[in-house]
């Protein structure tokens, strides 16, 4: 009856890891380049199946960017969208401090009659925020035309990406110490509406997914690995 009743209990328990309803989800931090230690990916011991999930937006909708500067009294600021460039000088002397820059890029992008007509930008957090006003991606490249301030772009949605999945082997004896990347695991050229998909990770004790041919080149990817879990 003991034996019964174990395996009854074990068949159970695989059955609900398999639907995997409540998968614990963790983002992966590191995603370039492939698996450099035993450590690397997401632990996923005791999950038959595993959720991947690729955002290359943080809104699907929209293209969203980030943009950070500091302030400066005699500096020309350069925010470029589909080429479009909007200037914004601080020499007139009606630019105080940070907050006075930060209001003035923003209402000259949503005043621009091209620019404007493609992003919304708001201010989050000392950083200008632009959202596109349609689905459509859109070109962003900032620049300093002249003087001592600085802008740069702290973080930008990834047009298009292809991705890899590895896994890390588990079980008893000779269990195979190496990363490989899983069979027909392989997702190219996906574009922005990113990806999930259930795989199986039976038999397998991490998994990690690799990065790579990111469109703009640093645009941001974020990976979430969720392995199915007892609930």
């Amino acid at each position: 009856m003991s034996t019964t009743g174990s395996l009854f209990e074990l068949v159970n328990r695989l059955a609900v890891r398999a639907v995997g309803r409540r998968p614990r989800w963790r983002i992966q931090e590191t995603t370039t380049g492939a698996p450099t230690s035993a450590s690397s990916g997401v632990n996923i011991t005791d999950a038959v199946k595993t959720l991947i999930h690729v955002s290359l937006r943080e809104e699907v909708d929209k293209k969203t960017a980030r943009i950070a500067v500091t302030y400066d009294d005699n500096t020309v600021y350069r925010v470029s969208v589909d080429e479009n460039d909007v200037d914004v000088d601080t020499d007139s002397g009606a630019i105080a401090d940070l907050d006075d820059l930060l209001q003035e890029i923003v209402d000259a992008i949503n005043a621009d009659v091209t620019a404007g007509d493609i992003v919304t930008a708001t201010i989050d957090d000392e950083e200008i925020v632009l959202r596109g006003d349609g689905e459509d991606s859109y070109d962003l490249a900032v620049s300093i035309v002249s003087g001592g301030g600085t802008i740069e772009i702290t973080h930008e949605d990834a047009d298009s990406a292809s991705v890899r999945v590895y896994l890390r082997a588990s079980g008893t004896g000779d269990v195979p110490g190496a990363w490989v990347k899983g069979r027909q695991l392989l997702f190219e050229d996906l574009d922005y509406r990113g990806l999930v998909e259930r795989i199986s990770t039976a038999g397998s004790t991490r998994a990690y997914v690799e990065v790579y041919d990111v469109e703009p080149e640093g645009a941001a990817v974020t990976i979430s690995i969720g392995p199915g879990a007892q609930e």
